[in-house]
Parts: C-alpha cells; sequence; structure tokens
C-alpha cells in the first residue's frame, strides 16, 4: 500500500496536472496555436470581452443616474451645487479679459437663478398636490398634467444647455471665455464642464422617464380629478418663461452683464459714490504699491 499522504498527494497532482491542460489548451486557442477555427474562436472571445466592457459601462452610466435621482429634491440639490463651479471658475480666467469673463459668470448666475428656481417651484407644486417626491411614487404625470410636464421639461432643457433656453447662452459664454485664456487648465475646464453637463442631463432624463413618462398612477389611490392647480404653477411657468426671453433677447441681456461687470472692475466709482470725493483714511493703493 501507499504511505499515509502519499495519495492524496498524487490526486492534487493529477487534478493540477488537468487543469494545468485546460488552461494550455485556452492560451493556445487565444493565441491561435492548434485547431481550424482558432481564429474565429479569438473572435468569439474577443466580441464576448466587448459586450462585457459595454454592459459594465452601460451599469456604471445607471448608477450615476440612480444616485442623482432617488427623489426630485435630490437631482435638484444635485444641479444646485453641479452650476456653482460654472460660476467660480470664471474667477480663475480673467488674465485675457477680466470684464468678459465676469460678464459670463454673471449671466450664468442670472441664468442658474432663474433656472433651478422654476425646476424647485415645478417639482414643490407636484409634491404638494400628489404628497410625494419619490421617483418611485410618482408616474405618467405627462398625460395627467401636460402644463406641469412642459414646464419641468423646458428646465431640463435649459439646465442642461439646450437651446431654445438660457442655458445656452450661459454655457457658451463660459466655454469661450475660458478658451480664450487657453492652456492645460483651460481645456481641464472645458472638459469638466462637458461632464457636469452630461450628468445633468442623466439625471434630469431619469426624472422625466420615472415621474412624467410611463403608466398613469393608480386610481384607486389618486382620483381622476386630483390634478395641480394653475396657481401652483403660475410661479415655475413665469421663471421659465423668463428664461425663454433671456434667449430671445440675448442681446439685451448681454449689455447689461458686460455694464456690471465694469462696474465690478471700477473701484474708484464705487468707492467715489459710497464715500464721497475725497474720502478719509482711504489709503492711496499706488502709494502702498511703491512701499511708502
Amino acid at each position: 500500500g501507499l504511505a499515509p499522504g502519499v495519495a492524496p498527494g498524487l490526486g492534487v497532482r493529477v487534478h493540477l496536472l488537468e487543469v494545468g491542460g485546460d488552461a494550455i489548451q485556452l492560451v493556445h486557442r487565444i493565441a491561435g496555436v492548434g485547431g481550424g477555427d482558432r481564429v474565429d474562436d479569438r473572435l468569439r472571445m474577443l466580441g464576448v470581452e466587448a459586450a462585457d466592457r459595454r454592459r459594465r459601462f452601460d451599469a456604471a452610466l445607471r448608477t450615476v443616474a440612480e444616485d442623482l435621482a432617488e427623489t426630485m429634491r435630490r437631482v435638484l440639490a444635485y444641479q444646485m451645487v453641479n452650476g456653482m463651479p460654472f460660476i467660480l471658475v470664471m474667477l480663475a480666467f480673467t488674465s485675457e479679459d477680466p470684464s468678459r469673463a465676469l460678464a459670463a459668470g454673471i449671466m450664468y448666475t442670472i441664468h442658474h437663478m432663474v433656472t433651478v428656481g422654476s425646476l424647485i417651484l415645478a417639482s414643490g407644486a407636484i409634491e404638494e398636490t400628489y404628497g410625494t417626491g419619490l421617483l418611485s411614487k410618482l408616474s405618467g404625470l405627462a398625460r395627467r398634467d401636460p402644463i406641469i410636464a412642459w414646464i419641468f421639461a423646458a428646465g431640463a432643457f435649459s439646465v442642461v444647455g439646450f437651446p431654445p433656453f438660457s442655458g445656452m447662452w450661459g454655457k457658451l459664454m463660459i466655454v469661450f471665455e475660458v478658451a480664450r485664456v487657453g492652456g492645460a487648465w483651460a481645456w481641464i475646464a472645458i472638459a469638466a464642464i462637458i461632464i457636469a453637463s452630461f450628468a445633468a442631463f442623466l439625471a434630469m432624463l431619469r426624472v422625466w422617464r420615472k415621474v412624467f413618462w410611463g403608466k398613469g398612477l393608480p386610481e384607486d389611490k389618486v382620483p381622476d380629478e386630483l390634478i395641480i392647480r394653475k396657481k401652483l404653477m403660475a410661479p415655475s411657468a413665469a421663471l421659465i418663461l423668463g428664461s425663454l426671453c433671456m434667449f430671445i433677447f440675448s442681446g439685451i441681456v448681454l449689455d447689461v452683464v458686460d455694464s456690471a461687470s465694469e462696474q465690478l472692475l471700477d473701484t474708484t466709482a464705487y468707492t467715489e459714490t459710497v464715500l464721497g470725493d475725497e474720502p478719509i483714511a482711504v489709503p492711496n493703493i499706488d502709494e502702498i504699491q511703491e512701499g511708502r
């Protein structure tokens, strides 16, 4: 008989040889060694790998959208935070034309307040009427309340940067003024703007698909006569109309923000307006810079 432990050891070795043989055959098939259909096998395996990568990428996109969109409040909170860097980034790109850079920041600030305000008021009207802002509890509002659906869709277009709303001019001005400075940081900033806009698009698309598309709400829980009152929709409609007017009358708006940026940079006029022509205890900036 075999010594104790010899038989199990031989069994393990035989199993390893079998596994090793299978691995070698697999490597041969991938590398194209042996087998008449080895090329077809390699192509099939590469196709499986490519399909797996696509599935992982799609799953990642779904995860991002789901993380951003559990409730309407959460989506809109993300949109509020998402817009702040667009405004602040202009302070880092004022070397070429400070007035134009600040004007772009002011333009986007006005757009952001108007558009996000409209979306918040629209979602508030939905929560007030149906008692919830959970995406899983709402469905089919595009047929039930078409007016609020149009308002929300317009706000989504504006916050992403699609025409004919103020978001397009706001983001274009930001991108143009960043590109005017040039350099690696400018390209990084522009890439970040594009990625953030795409993330905003994913989040708003999920809200639209969950809340406004799909089958209607159950009749046993939500009666047909329950719809959003017009007075609840009026504030959000007025704001999104303002976004549309900013797009149409963009020339007038640009003149206003250009004037505002010039006044921000003209500290002399501000000082004289607040403190008078000969202010007391105000240091002379030129003397300070000369070391006096």
